[in-house]
């Protein structure tokens, strides 16, 4: 009699079985051992009543209690699978209401994120608007002092602001709310037009931003203002961390796919931070990116946009060896009407 196959698997995780199960686990081998000696014992007495060894009526007799004996440890092996099935059942109940739960939450944190980015916007906008009418003058001249105080007052301001929109959409990225508006654009006037808005950072820091475009990369049909997102966050955060050197922005063509690779020569990414390096709400773990500030929200909104415009977006990195980021784009993207999803 062969005994049952305990898949590799199954015994490696043993110990994820829920506490009600487990004795009825543990007893499964018991019962299948105990019904295989029984058979054994069987098989001798006629092994042995076919030899002259072994009186008929007393091999009948003890073949008899053999097979009894047998049948009631394979009955108890029966009861204890129907029992720990059952144990199973109930543990994967109670696995599904605590999945629903959690992904209840999810949906309360993102329609939280969402009513609060558009809360915080309206005052925000109103700051900004403000404070620059106050630097034209127009309520009369200002002191150097104000002058420069306003200034910190509209830097700050923009820069919360975009901190805002940010929050704003990976919230509607989470409920399923972004869609794509699909046109004809030029994808290297898109990148000239993202270098030219972080340019003033780059020459404060004497870096050089350096593009390179492949033959035939022109025209993708896509979503130009997401595209525009992604590399604006990419190339600012590739000129944010580089004290020295420059940034490289190299195009190619991949079959029907767009590749853009985003090299900088800072301060690099250590391989602890690459689990969570694409996690809302992480930072990396080094002085610099420290010291630069931010939520976190950056690279996981641009992953979660490449994910929507049909594309993916993956990093190579060294601590003290800069960093490569690479976007993958297709050439046209297949439906305008495409439902974000989860990178």
């Amino acid at each position: 009699m062969l005994s049952p196959t305990i898949p590799a698997d199954a015994r490696a995780n043993e110990g994820d079985l829920p506490r009600e199960a487990a004795p009825k686990r543990a007893a499964l081998p018991s019962a299948v051992l105990v019904g295989a000696i029984g058979v054994l014992v069987t098989a001798l007495l006629w092994w042995g009543l076919a030899r002259g060894h072994v009186g008929p009526s007393v091999a009948l007799l003890v073949g008899l209690l053999a097979t009894a004996f047998t049948a009631c440890a394979l009955r108890s092996s029966h009861r204890n699978c129907l029992e720990l099935f059952g144990a199973l059942t109930r543990s994967e109940g109670r696995n599904d209401a605590t999945r629903a739960r959690a992904e209840a939450a999810d949906r309360v944190k993102s329609s939280f994120l969402a009513a609060m980015s558009h809360e915080l916007r309206t005052p925000l906008n109103s700051i900004i608007g403000f404070s620059g009418v106050l630097a034209q003058g127009a309520p009369g001249p200002l002191t150097e002092t104000q002058t420069k105080q306003i200034a910190t007052i509209r830097r700050n301001a923009l820069h919360l602001l975009s901190l805002i929109d940010d929050l704003f959409e990976v919230a509607r990225i989470e409920a399923g709310e972004m869609r794509l508006d699909i046109e004809e654009f030029d994808l290297g006037r898109t990148i000239d037009d993202v270098i030219e808005a972080v340019r003033p950072l780059a020459a404060a820091k004497s870096l050089v931003i350096t593009k390179r475009m492949a033959k035939g990369v022109g025209v993708i049909a896509s979503d130009r203002r997401r595209v525009e997102q992604v590399l604006t966050g990419l190339i600012g955060n590739a000129v944010k961390f580089t004290e020295e050197g420059g940034v490289t922005i190299d195009c190619d063509l991949r079959g029907d796919t767009v590749v853009v690779r985003i090299t900088d020569t800072g301060i690099g990414i250590c391989e602890a931070d690459f689990p969570n390096l694409f996690q809302p709400f992480q930072q990396m773990d080094s002085g610099l990116a420290r010291r630069h500030g931010g939520i976190g929200v950056g690279l996981a909104l641009a992953k979660r946009l490449a994910g929507i415009l049909e594309g993916d977006l993956h990093a190579e990195s060294e601590l003290g060896s800069g960093s490569t980021f690479v976007l993958t784009l297709p050439l046209v993207i297949l439906s305008s009407t495409a439902v974000s999803r989860h990178a």
